[in-house]
């Protein structure tokens, strides 16, 4: 029997079968081409699926990372967490999202860790995380120590929920039960919480923490804290110059009005004579 499974116009072989064989090809497309190669009649049977294949109903657990693969970032944790997962026969896929281009080297020997681990991808630096983050279940950060990661915030922002390490500062974003899980650094509590993080994901609500008011604000705080403390001068420019500050010429004559140290700065230079102390603004 020859099974004729692709269009042999595109590979250098020739059937060398003798005696009476049955051909058996994959379309009938496939049949056409056999038969005008080898001027033999083929039967069309199509591939088959296995009959199990999408039987198994046991939902797939989705979880995506957006991180620098480096130590701190708990490389060994999530080795940690997919084996335990593949322990407990949990169906998952895991999309790790970045890169570490500093030391390469350090970024290859961690994916070769996880080279038994078929279900996580390591696919690079993504400047756009969305369409993976649209499909997860689950954002994954288990740092040693974190700021306010940017990943998280986004993840929320899509009504992703979060599984942290209780680095200090995470329970001011991720709320136990309600947007996430935390766990703690030696994940020792991972079996316990395990069957909440499957049956129980969160849905929630985002809400930010701040907002550009908050910086709006501040930033109008300080320039009027500056205009009440900051004193300055008035210089009159004795010679032209070129201002590398401003990156233009200045003409003799004209009267500036700078910072102290600026105005200093100038009468040292020989450019300018300090007339005045004032308080700018």
């Amino acid at each position: 029997m020859q099974w004729i499974h692709s269009d042999y116009r595109k590979y250098p072989v020739k059937l060398k079968n003798k005696g009476k064989v049955e051909y058996v090809a994959v379309s009938k497309h496939c049949a056409k081409v056999i038969k005008g190669l080898e001027n033999v009649d083929a039967k069309v049977i199509y591939n088959l699926v296995d009959d199990d294949f999408g039987i198994d109903k046991k939902r797939i657990l989705k979880l995506v990372s957006n991180t620098r693969i480096s130590a701190e970032k708990g490389m060994d944790r999530m080795l940690v967490f997919a084996k335990k997962l593949k322990e407990k026969g949990v169906r998952f896929v895991w999309l790790v999202c970045g890169d570490n281009s500093w030391n390469p080297r350090y970024f290859e020997e961690i994916k070769s860790k996880f080279k038994d681990i078929e279900e996580v991808y390591f696919v690079g630096y993504k400047r756009d995380i969305t369409v993976g983050l649209e499909m997860a279940d689950y954002l994954v950060q288990l740092s040693d120590f974190e700021g306010c990661p940017l990943s998280i915030l986004e993840a929320l922002k899509m009504g992703v929920p979060c599984i942290v390490t209780g680095w200090g500062g995470a329970n001011e974003l991720v709320k136990e039960g309600e947007n996430g899980y935390i766990l703690n650094m030696q994940l020792s509590d991972l079996d316990k919480k395990l069957d909440l993080i499957l049956n129980k994901i969160p849905k929630f609500e985002y809400k930010p923490l701040s907002s550009v008011d908050d910086w709006t604000d501040l930033i109008g705080e300080v320039k009027n804290s500056k205009k009440r403390k900051i004193k300055g001068a008035k210089v009159l420019i004795i010679k032209n110059y070129f201002d590398i500050v401003l990156r233009e010429k200045i003409k003799q004559g004209v009267v500036r009005e700078v910072d102290v140290e600026r105005a200093k700065q100038l009468a040292n230079a020989g450019v300018g004579e300090i007339i005045e102390m004032s308080k700018l603004g």
